[in-house]
Protein backbone atom coordinates (compact mmCIF):
# COMPACT_ATOMS: atom_id res chain seq x y z
CA UNK A 1 0.00 0.00 0.00
CA UNK A 2 1.34 3.54 -1.06
CA UNK A 3 0.99 6.41 1.38
CA UNK A 4 1.26 10.05 -0.15
CA UNK A 5 2.04 12.59 2.00
CA UNK A 6 0.96 16.42 1.09
CA UNK A 7 2.66 19.27 2.49
CA UNK A 8 0.58 22.95 2.15
CA UNK A 9 2.28 26.18 2.85
CA UNK A 10 -0.09 28.78 3.38
CA UNK A 11 0.28 31.53 0.60
CA UNK A 12 -0.31 35.22 1.08
CA UNK A 13 -1.92 36.85 -1.36
CA UNK A 14 -0.30 39.95 -2.93
CA UNK A 15 -3.74 42.24 -2.13
CA UNK A 16 -5.18 43.01 1.19
CA UNK A 17 -8.81 41.14 1.69
CA UNK A 18 -10.72 44.02 3.34
CA UNK A 19 -12.31 42.86 6.76
CA UNK A 20 -15.77 44.75 6.23
CA UNK A 21 -17.86 45.16 3.50
CA UNK A 22 -17.47 48.26 1.44
CA UNK A 23 -21.41 49.13 1.61
CA UNK A 24 -22.96 48.61 4.52
CA UNK A 25 -26.04 46.37 3.63
CA UNK A 26 -28.91 47.57 2.76
CA UNK A 27 -32.69 46.91 4.77
CA UNK A 28 -34.18 45.50 2.12
CA UNK A 29 -31.31 42.79 1.80
CA UNK A 30 -31.02 42.58 6.08
CA UNK A 31 -35.21 41.71 5.75
CA UNK A 32 -34.85 39.47 2.88
CA UNK A 33 -31.93 37.60 4.96
CA UNK A 34 -33.83 37.62 7.86
CA UNK A 35 -36.68 35.84 5.75
CA UNK A 36 -34.70 33.32 4.16
CA UNK A 37 -33.22 32.39 7.88
CA UNK A 38 -36.39 32.51 9.41
CA UNK A 39 -37.73 30.20 6.46
CA UNK A 40 -35.01 28.09 6.74
CA UNK A 41 -35.26 27.40 10.71
CA UNK A 42 -39.14 26.81 10.73
CA UNK A 43 -38.27 23.95 8.30
CA UNK A 44 -34.76 22.65 10.17
CA UNK A 45 -37.51 23.24 13.56
CA UNK A 46 -40.30 21.43 12.15
CA UNK A 47 -37.97 18.50 11.17
CA UNK A 48 -36.45 18.11 14.80
CA UNK A 49 -39.45 18.77 16.43
CA UNK A 50 -42.01 16.25 14.43
CA UNK A 51 -44.42 19.59 14.70
CA UNK A 52 -45.70 21.28 10.91
CA UNK A 53 -45.16 25.18 11.28
CA UNK A 54 -48.60 27.52 11.41
CA UNK A 55 -50.19 27.53 8.64
CA UNK A 56 -49.30 30.82 6.29
CA UNK A 57 -51.61 33.69 5.58
CA UNK A 58 -52.28 35.14 2.24
CA UNK A 59 -50.47 38.22 3.24
CA UNK A 60 -47.64 36.19 3.50
CA UNK A 61 -47.53 34.14 0.18
CA UNK A 62 -45.21 35.46 -2.32
CA UNK A 63 -44.98 34.83 -6.26
CA UNK A 64 -43.91 31.62 -7.86
CA UNK A 65 -44.17 27.84 -6.01
CA UNK A 66 -44.83 27.45 -2.53
CA UNK A 67 -44.32 24.18 -0.69
CA UNK A 68 -45.50 25.93 2.27
CA UNK A 69 -48.98 24.95 4.05
CA UNK A 70 -52.00 26.99 3.34
CA UNK A 71 -55.71 26.58 5.20
CA UNK A 72 -58.46 28.68 4.09
CA UNK A 73 -62.52 28.09 4.40
CA UNK A 74 -63.43 27.62 0.61
CA UNK A 75 -66.81 30.42 0.61
CA UNK A 76 -67.41 30.13 -3.11
CA UNK A 77 -66.30 28.23 -6.25
CA UNK A 78 -67.78 28.84 -9.49
CA UNK A 79 -66.55 27.56 -13.49
CA UNK A 80 -64.48 30.43 -15.33
CA UNK A 81 -65.22 30.38 -18.67
CA UNK A 82 -63.62 32.77 -21.50
CA UNK A 83 -66.97 34.23 -23.86
CA UNK A 84 -66.96 33.20 -27.16
CA UNK A 85 -69.23 34.69 -29.81
CA UNK A 86 -72.15 32.71 -30.65
CA UNK A 87 -71.46 29.56 -28.66
CA UNK A 88 -71.46 28.67 -25.39
CA UNK A 89 -68.13 29.76 -24.27
CA UNK A 90 -64.78 27.36 -23.44
CA UNK A 91 -64.34 26.27 -19.97
CA UNK A 92 -61.27 27.44 -18.57
CA UNK A 93 -61.43 25.91 -15.16
CA UNK A 94 -62.85 26.33 -11.57
CA UNK A 95 -62.46 29.72 -9.81
CA UNK A 96 -62.44 29.67 -5.61
CA UNK A 97 -63.25 32.62 -3.35
CA UNK A 98 -60.69 31.34 -0.20
CA UNK A 99 -60.48 33.33 3.06
CA UNK A 100 -57.91 32.68 5.75
CA UNK A 101 -58.22 33.15 9.48
CA UNK A 102 -57.24 36.93 9.15
CA UNK A 103 -60.14 37.08 7.26
CA UNK A 104 -58.14 38.10 4.12
CA UNK A 105 -59.69 37.40 1.20
CA UNK A 106 -57.60 35.83 -1.87
CA UNK A 107 -58.81 34.15 -5.25
CA UNK A 108 -57.69 30.73 -6.24
CA UNK A 109 -57.85 29.25 -9.57
CA UNK A 110 -57.97 25.51 -10.75
CA UNK A 111 -56.98 24.50 -14.44
CA UNK A 112 -58.99 22.47 -16.42
CA UNK A 113 -56.76 19.86 -16.62
CA UNK A 114 -57.19 19.61 -13.11
CA UNK A 115 -61.05 20.20 -12.42
CA UNK A 116 -62.08 16.19 -12.39
CA UNK A 117 -59.56 15.53 -9.86
CA UNK A 118 -60.84 18.34 -7.35
CA UNK A 119 -64.20 19.64 -8.55
CA UNK A 120 -66.11 16.54 -6.84
CA UNK A 121 -64.37 17.18 -3.28
CA UNK A 122 -65.26 20.92 -3.29
CA UNK A 123 -67.79 22.05 -0.73
CA UNK A 124 -68.82 26.10 0.22
CA UNK A 125 -68.15 26.61 4.04
CA UNK A 126 -65.40 23.83 4.18
CA UNK A 127 -61.60 23.76 5.46
CA UNK A 128 -59.01 23.55 3.29
CA UNK A 129 -55.67 22.80 3.71
CA UNK A 130 -53.23 23.08 0.64
CA UNK A 131 -49.80 22.29 0.25
CA UNK A 132 -48.01 22.50 -3.10
CA UNK A 133 -49.53 25.56 -4.96
CA UNK A 134 -48.11 28.24 -7.36
CA UNK A 135 -49.25 31.87 -6.81
CA UNK A 136 -49.47 34.12 -9.69
CA UNK A 137 -50.50 37.41 -10.11
CA UNK A 138 -54.12 38.38 -10.76
CA UNK A 139 -55.47 39.90 -14.13
CA UNK A 140 -57.13 43.22 -13.69
CA UNK A 141 -59.93 42.10 -15.71
CA UNK A 142 -60.80 38.92 -13.43
CA UNK A 143 -60.55 39.72 -9.77
CA UNK A 144 -62.66 38.91 -7.52
CA UNK A 145 -60.31 39.68 -4.08
CA UNK A 146 -58.43 42.53 -3.38
CA UNK A 147 -55.16 40.22 -2.67
CA UNK A 148 -52.83 40.83 -6.07
CA UNK A 149 -52.02 37.28 -6.13
CA UNK A 150 -54.03 34.37 -7.39
CA UNK A 151 -53.68 31.09 -6.04
CA UNK A 152 -53.28 28.35 -8.24
CA UNK A 153 -53.68 24.39 -7.52
CA UNK A 154 -50.51 22.88 -9.74
CA UNK A 155 -49.65 19.19 -10.48
CA UNK A 156 -47.90 18.47 -6.83
CA UNK A 157 -50.81 20.25 -4.70
CA UNK A 158 -52.80 18.50 -1.87
CA UNK A 159 -55.82 19.88 -1.21
CA UNK A 160 -57.57 17.38 1.64
CA UNK A 161 -60.82 18.55 4.10
CA UNK A 162 -60.34 19.07 6.97
CA UNK A 163 -62.46 17.22 9.42
CA UNK A 164 -62.83 19.80 12.20
CA UNK A 165 -64.10 23.22 11.87
CA UNK A 166 -61.93 26.21 12.87
CA UNK A 167 -63.89 28.59 14.78
CA UNK A 168 -61.41 31.33 13.72
CA UNK A 169 -61.58 31.09 9.81
CA UNK A 170 -64.92 32.95 9.02
CA UNK A 171 -67.49 31.47 7.42
CA UNK A 172 -68.49 35.00 5.55
CA UNK A 173 -67.99 38.34 5.43
CA UNK A 174 -69.97 39.50 2.86
CA UNK A 175 -72.99 37.55 0.52
CA UNK A 176 -73.15 36.84 -3.33
CA UNK A 177 -74.98 38.22 -4.96
CA UNK A 178 -76.95 37.27 -8.71
CA UNK A 179 -76.00 39.57 -11.70
CA UNK A 180 -79.85 40.25 -11.99
CA UNK A 181 -79.29 41.68 -8.28
CA UNK A 182 -76.49 44.08 -10.08
CA UNK A 183 -78.20 45.03 -12.94
CA UNK A 184 -81.27 46.43 -10.86
CA UNK A 185 -78.90 48.67 -9.37
CA UNK A 186 -76.50 49.73 -11.88
CA UNK A 187 -78.00 53.31 -13.06
CA UNK A 188 -77.63 55.05 -9.35
CA UNK A 189 -74.84 57.19 -10.81
CA UNK A 190 -72.96 56.07 -7.41
CA UNK A 191 -71.18 53.24 -5.14
CA UNK A 192 -73.27 50.37 -4.86
CA UNK A 193 -71.69 48.96 -2.01
CA UNK A 194 -74.70 48.70 0.83
CA UNK A 195 -77.15 48.94 -1.89
CA UNK A 196 -76.71 44.83 -3.26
Amino acid sequence: MRVMVLQCALINPPFKIPSDPPHPPSASMIISDRKIHTLIMAKTTAIRTGKASPPLLFRHISPGPGDSTLQFRLLHFWEARKNVKGGPGILLGIEMLMIDAEGTLAQGFIGQNRRNQYEKELQRGRIYTLTNFYASNRKVMYHVADQRLVICISHASALPKDEEDIEGILTERFRVHSFSDFEANCDLRGDLHGKV
